[in-house]
């Protein structure tokens, strides 16, 4: 066999540490977007539980129990007890839709800012 039909494909030591040295940086580079990622994921993730938080504090209980609601729930067997007769369905007020789309929109912004500060950490 004619070893100089493979010359072309010879390297050097010193092109192969150059490879090697490449592929190490490359590894880094991967290991650093991947912690990254792992971040962006942490902050959308508190992100998501200030929003919950947000709402919790909206509702409009806000931490006050409704004993009808709550007769309801358990069953009948508080209703031999009740003078009172069962208590209509609220009919949500058009400002708790309007609060709604707000709430939506400040996660929607959130969203967006940690896109642009991943892709900041990314590109630089």
């Amino acid at each position: 066999m004619d070893d100089s039909k493979f010359a072309e494909f010879e390297i050097t030591r010193e092109e192969s540490r150059g490879v090697r040295e490449e592929a190490r940086a490359l590894r880094a580079a991967l290991r650093d977007h991947r912690e990254l990622l792992r971040l962006a994921r942490v902050e959308a993730a508190m992100a998501r539980a200030e929003l919950v938080a947000k709402r919790a504090n909206q509702s409009p209980l806000n931490g006050k129990i409704d004993l009808d609601q709550s007769r309801r729930t358990l069953g009948g067997c508080f209703d031999a007890m009740s003078d009172k007769p069962p208590a209509k369905p609220e009919v949500k007020p058009p400002e708790s839709d309007e609060a709604r789309r707000s709430i939506i929109e400040e996660y929607a912004a959130d969203l967006r800012e940690l896109t642009r500060k991943l892709r900041q950490k990314l590109n630089s």
